[in-house]
């Protein structure tokens, strides 16, 4: 098995970093590859902002025998919300954008929604609000409207994608209930391009990315990047097969807030830092306090229908919560395995990446135990 280790143990005067061994960290990646949990694996332990340790494991690339590094990039699937949620958030900052207000604010396209009744519909009482659709409590279908792909959507504009949304009834009245719903977070990305009056893409990238220093995350993946691209397997039982699409994307046009975004595992630990730093990017305020705390604790009443017994949802943010190793940290996880969480009483970040469908939840809580003080 081929294995890379970049062991960055020792913090700048040469102390070795306290409760933390990232031999260990090794040992999980590798164990996970050999016994074909995952094809391959990164993973990133920082603390308040600094690297701790990069390890990784396996082939990004099996076919052309390609190792993964730290500059490996990964498609982050819903990791991408977050990063949305905190667009939103700089929007409300500023004083242009209000979570109690309905969406339809903003967007004139919700003004009369409606909501399934039965096996018709009826008029809903009112659009969901911002900091519903930062829930996942605003009663949108979590699916694609009626006949349109994957394929047709990225092809889209988020404008136009946005449009087809806004004539879907409600599954729900807003505020009901909790359902996980991609298609909300899609409506939030229009929100912050019409409010801010530029692409959401060249917004985020110039009020996240660069102040953070994520230089390689990206909404479509520059040709150049690739071949650094890990590729999605399925079917480890056969010894892992591509999975059968376009990785590339080919002819995408919608930035999809929901999903879309390419990053590496150190460039997200930097956006997770964001947040066990209080909002500074080093001495620049990037989000206000009260925007990380909301963030980052949740915000739904309890028992609240459809809420899940290990964790809670804040703004964007999952807050894990029981006796797993998790519990007290906040994070977001992706469709292709990977995962992200950080700890705000230690101010320690950990990333997972991997590409695969898969029993991951083991490997990343075996990695969370290593990361507690």
């Amino acid at each position: 098995m081929l294995t890379l280790a970049l062991l960055l143990s020792m913090r700048d005067g040469g102390a070795p970093v306290s409760g933390f061994d990232p031999k260990a960290a090794q040992a999980i990646l590798d164990r996970a590859v050999a016994g074909r949990l995952v094809p391959s694996a990164s993973f990133v332990a920082s603390e308040k902002g600094r690297t701790m340790a990069f390890v990784a494991s396996g082939l990004a690339d099996r076919e052309a025998k390609v190792p993964v590094t730290r500059d490996t990039v990964f498609q982050i699937m819903s990791m991408t919300k977050p990063v949305t949620a905190a667009a939103v958030m700089i929007l409300v900052d500023e004083g242009k954008v209000s979570l109690g207000a309905t969406v339809d604010r903003y967007l004139p396209e919700f003004a009369r929604p409606s909501v399934k009744s039965g096996d018709g519909v009826k008029p809903s009482p009112r659009a969901p609000t911002i900091a519903e659709l930062l829930t996942h409590t605003s009663g949108m279908d979590p699916d694609n409207p009626p006949g349109v792909s994957d394929e047709d959507k990225r092809r889209m504009t988020l404008g136009a994608y946005t449009a087809l949304i806004a004539r879907m009834p409600l599954n729900t009245e807003p505020g009901a209930r909790v359902r996980y719903s991609g298609t909300g977070y899609t409506v939030l990305g229009r929100l912050v391009e019409v409010v801010a009056k530029e692409p959401f893409e060249r917004f985020v990238n110039r009020r996240l990315f660069e102040p953070l220093g994520m230089k390689r995350t990206w909404f479509f993946l520059p040709t150049a990047q690739r071949p650094r691209l890990a590729r999605m397997y399925v079917e480890p039982e056969a010894g892992w097969k591509e999975l059968g699409e376009d990785p590339f994307r080919n002819g995408a046009k919608l930035p999809n807030p929901a999903g879309g975004l390419y990053s590496t595992a150190e460039d997200m630990a930097r956006f997770m830092s964001l947040f066990a730093n209080g909002g500074k990017a080093g001495r620049r305020v990037v989000l206000k306090p009260e925007s990380v705390r909301r963030m980052t604790t949740p915000q739904l009443r309890p028992g609240l229908p459809g809420s899940e017994s290990g964790s809670d949802w804040a703004l964007g943010m999952v807050v894990y919560k029981g006796d797993r190793p998790l519990a007290g940290s906040f994070g977001h996880t992706g469709a292709f395995g990977t995962a992200m969480w950080a700890d705000p009483k230690s101010s320690r970040v950990g990333v997972f990446m991997t590409q695969c469908f898969g029993p991951t939840v083991a490997i990343r809580e075996d990695l969370a135990r290593l990361l507690r003080p």
